[in-house]
């Protein structure tokens, strides 16, 4: 099966804490559905798109449980790679490798889709706050829906 990969990041302009790499892998037949009902979410909430920074938590939290809750996700593999700051080109390089090991028919990268984004969001807020509970049920949803790997590089 042919997938679509949307990578986005997240911290990797920090000095401290984590930054996070993700790839969101969606196969070919559900790329259409997906790019539809994000938008369906995007005018439901009342925002242009969504992008993790830009958002308050209400809106950041809605969007994802938006998602997560749609029939294609149980067809979606995300790879999470996570590290901590500063940025260095060894983990761009193993978190891109760790997602080349799929059959991709495209990548579509940095903020081109809200998603990939929101995850990218979501785990690096995670890691910076691990006593923040908001996140870590965000996460817990996820992973009951979708299958994720994760990598602390």
């Amino acid at each position: 099966m042919m997938v679509n990969v949307f990578i986005d990041e997240s911290g990797t302009h920090k000095e401290s804490g984590f930054m996070t790499m993700v790839g969101v892998f969606v196969s070919e037949k559900n790329v259409h559905i997906l790019n539809d009902k994000i938008v369906e979410v995007e005018n439901l909430l009342e925002i242009d798109s969504f992008h993790w920074s830009r958002h308050k938590w209400s809106i950041r939290r809605e969007f994802i449980l938006r998602i997560i809750n749609l029939s294609i996700s149980r067809d979606t593999k995300i790879i999470i790679t996570i590290k901590q700051c500063p940025f260095d080109f060894a983990f761009l390089n193993e978190a891109i490798r760790l997602m080349m090991e799929n059959s991709l028919s495209k990548i579509v990268r940095d903020g081109e889709k809200s998603f990939s984004d929101a995850i990218a969001g979501l785990f690096r807020y995670h890691f910076d706050n691990p006593e923040d509970t908001k996140s870590s049920k965000l996460i817990d949803l996820l992973k009951q829906r979708i299958n994720i790997k994760q990598y602390l590089l």
